[in-house]
């Protein structure tokens, strides 16, 4: 199933060309691509815009990807999640998909990769 397009797509990470790349094609895939620099500005945006899912970065300074994601689900419990790594760092990626991500995407991330990650993170659920 694929996913509705519309969304709004938190895009998450400290190196401006990934940010940049990143929401060309979340914007590209028919989603609105809402840009943050660091842990901390994805929570004060998110707060603010009510995103449907968020592409965070494993590795950032101060709120790292998986403290912003608890951050996040702090307000908002049932947004959606994919981490971006180009190494995980402190995280084994089992871990990472034990916090609830949909998807965990290598760097550089492709258009198919991360369409496929936005059609899980963003379709409804069934049961």
């Amino acid at each position: 199933m694929l996913a509705p397009v519309g969304s709004l797509v938190l895009v998450v990470d400290d190196d401006p060309a990934v940010r940049a790349v990143v929401s060309l094609m979340v914007t590209h895939l028919g989603h609105t691509a809402l840009v943050a620099t660091c842990g901390a500005e994805a929570v004060a945006l998110a707060a603010e815009r009510n995103p449907t899912a968020a592409l965070l970065d494993v590795r950032m300074p101060g709120m790292d990807g998986p403290a912003t994601l608890d951050a996040l689900r702090a307000f908002d419990p049932a947004i959606q999640c994919a981490f971006l790594t180009g190494h995980p760092g402190e995280y084994a990626e089992g871990e990472l998909y034990g916090r609830g991500a949909v998807a965990v995407l290598a760097k550089p991330v492709t258009l198919t990769t991360l369409g496929a990650a936005l059609d899980r993170a963003l379709s409804p659920v069934t049961v």
